[in-house]
């Protein structure tokens, strides 16, 4: 009978202990929260390649990541970028 009240006691401290690691953990995460800024450059379908590389390069030097690029109509496109603040 006392093995059994010490493997009940033994898996308590371990449930505990899974729970504070969890919420631990959690709370960690949760103070990292990353936020974002944004910027939206539009720039001209007819514009030479090397000239939206270029663009496309100095935008991720300064640390902007290209989330997404549209074609509009009238042959815009609309290059959507976002950095960690």
């Amino acid at each position: 009978m006392s093995t059994t009240i010490a493997s009940k006691g033994v898996l308590a401290i371990v449930v505990i202990a899974m729970l504070f690691c969890i919420g631990w953990i959690e709370n960690g995460q949760a103070s990292k929260k990353t936020t974002w800024e944004y910027k939206v450059v539009e720039m001209s379908s007819s514009k030479p390649d090397e000239e939206i590389n270029k663009m496309l390069n100095q935008s991720g030097a300064n640390g902007w990541e290209l989330a997404q690029a549209d074609q509009a109509e009238g042959g815009l496109i609309y290059f959507y970028f976002k950095r960690a603040r």
